[in-house]
């Protein structure tokens, strides 16, 4: 029994010592956390056909990443091309309306002079439209193939990936030949580090004396370093069961200088900047 105790005892001193800070002070800390992170997905089912960035990869916004196999759409668009390019039928049925309508004009003139009969008229007068509307329909026909490659190009479009955000890739869960369903569309994430955010917990009388736009000072503890962060975000409700309220602060990282994941607690708030005042201008000296 007397084993046992000093045992216990051991594990306490241990378990004190590994951090014997307030419980107030440990609630103020958190971790540096991407600025954003986009985990792209693939609109539509099929097949990998390219990766264009590996983990690591340095991406910018609007870059492509990954492109899905287009081989059936592909074939189709060069059936719609030949499609929408021939113009043959239409130039045959505009040559028939011309000699339809000349006829029409000729039976015209016959019956203004007494030459031919109500009936012929009627007749050719009939076929020349009939000839218009066929013209008409094999051109809304060159349309239609035109609309149908334009959408095989959107639907191509959409089988290939871009990136949202400028930053890092971090992600690539497919290789070259796996299927992307639509229960699993993730191809790839990527983050932005070009800015850090740290989100705190912090009690109401605090968060009440803080706004957006507001700067605080960030302890970085592994690194015993503190950088400037602006206020992003001062949450508008208190948590019922901690009695505290969510803030967002943004550190710069343009440099690339931090790393997310590392451990920090928030510093003093800085006063807000006072605007410059003009200064009054020197008094000209009177010469004597």
């Amino acid at each position: 029994m007397r084993g046992l105790a000093v045992l216990a005892v051991l594990l306490l001193a241990t378990a004190v010592g590994a951090d014997d800070r307030p419980q107030a002070v440990r609630a103020m800390e958190a971790f540096t956390e991407p600025f954003k992170v986009i985990e792209l997905a693939a609109p539509e089912s099929g097949r990998v056909a390219s990766i264009h960035a590996q983990r690591g990869s340095h991406v910018k916004a609007g870059q492509l990443l990954v492109e899905l196999d287009t081989q059936v759409q592909l074939a189709a668009m060069k059936v719609a091309e030949q499609r929408a390019s021939a113009t043959t039928q239409v130039e045959a049925l505009r040559v028939e309306y011309k000699r339809k309508l000349r006829r029409y004009e000729t039976l015209q003139e016959l019956n203004r002079d007494g030459g031919g009969t109500a009936g012929e008229l009627l007749d050719a007068e009939a076929e020349t439209q009939i000839a218009q509307l066929n013209v008409k329909a094999a051109e809304e026909e060159i349309e239609l193939h035109k609309l149908e490659l334009k959408e095989l190009e959107a639907q191509i479009e959409q089988r290939r990936v871009y990136s949202k955000i400028a930053g890092i890739v971090t992600e690539v869960p497919r290789e070259i030949g796996e299927y992307v369903s639509a229960a699993e569309p993730h191809v790839m994430t990527v983050v932005d580090l070009s800015r850090l955010r740290v989100t705190f917990f912090i009690p109401t009388e605090k968060a009440v004396t803080l706004e957006s736009g507001q700067h605080v000072a960030i302890h970085l503890i592994g690194q015993s370093r503190t950088v400037d962060a602006e206020i992003e975000y001062v949450g508008p409700i208190t948590q019922a069961d901690s009695g505290r309220v969510r803030l967002d602060v943004v550190i710069d990282n343009a440099r690339g200088e931090l790393r997310s994941g590392q451990r920090c607690s928030m510093g003093e708030v800085q006063p807000q900047r006072a605007a410059m005042k003009p200064e009054t201008p020197v008094s000209s000296v009177k010469s004597r």
